[in-house]
Order: structure tokens, then sequence, then C-alpha cells
């Protein structure tokens, strides 16, 4: 199985958050169960042209995160119960950015109305991807 992780340099996102946060989606969309070996730190590197470090230090967030866990000699793996574990955090992520998000829109002067308003066109324009429609 591949991990299927897309870095895109364009963000203003590090790398290692994009890879944290691209596993735990994995890990919450069942594309990595539990129990998944997940590839070493020197191959992923290699697939993604990446600094090993930077794999390192990502798979320190998610072993810290309990949704990875590693076994001496034997490699590291997607931890049983990682899916509440990505999901808390995906949400505590969620909610701190959303509320920065909202703040800084309101101190640039945009109205909530037209937050809301351009919020209903996002989600109306990705509900294909996500299977449904977003008027609830």
């Amino acid at each position: 199985m591949n991990l299927n992780i897309q870095i895109n340099e364009d963000l203003k996102v590090s790398v290692n958050d994009q890879i944290v946060r691209q596993v735990m989606l994995l890990v919450l969309c069942d594309a990595l169960n539990e129990l998944y070996k997940i590839p070493s730190v020197r191959d992923l590197a290699s697939l993604l042209e990446v600094a090993t470090g930077t794999i390192s230090k990502a798979y320190a967030e998610l072993i810290d995160n309990d949704v990875l866990y590693s076994r001496k000699g034997k490699g590291v793996f997607v931890k049983e119960g990682a899916y509440e574990s990505a999901r808390r955090v995906m949400c505590d992520y969620f909610d701190d950015s959303f509320e920065l998000l909202i703040r800084e829109a309101i101190a640039g002067g945009f109205s909530v109305d037209t937050i809301v308003e351009d919020a209903r066109n996002s989600l109306d324009e990705e509900a294909p991807i996500y299977g449904g429609s977003s008027n609830g």
C-alpha cells in the first residue's frame, strides 16, 4: 500500500505539517488501517524527495499524538485507536484554524454575512468530492 502523500511547495504550510495532516487524513478515510506498517523514514524521504529529518520529525509528532507507534527493529505502524486520536487532533486543528481565519477575516473588514456566504459557496463547490450537498 502506498501512502499517497503529496507535498505542495506552494503552500504556506511546512512539509512536516503536510505529512502529519495527510497521514491523519489517510487514517480518518480508512486508507491506513490499524497495525499497517508504514514506510521507513529513509524510504518515505526518498519517495517524497525530502530530508530524512523531516520524516523523522513528522513520525515523532504522529507517535506523540497516538496515531503511530514504533517497534524497535520492526518499523513504524498505525496504532490501534489511531482513528480516534487522529480525529481528536484534526478537530482541534480545525477549531483553532477556523477561529483564527474568522478573526482575521473580520479584522480585514469582511462582514459575517460575506464570510458565511463564501463558506457556503466553497462547500457547494466541494460537495461532489465529499459525496453530498452541504445544505444539511
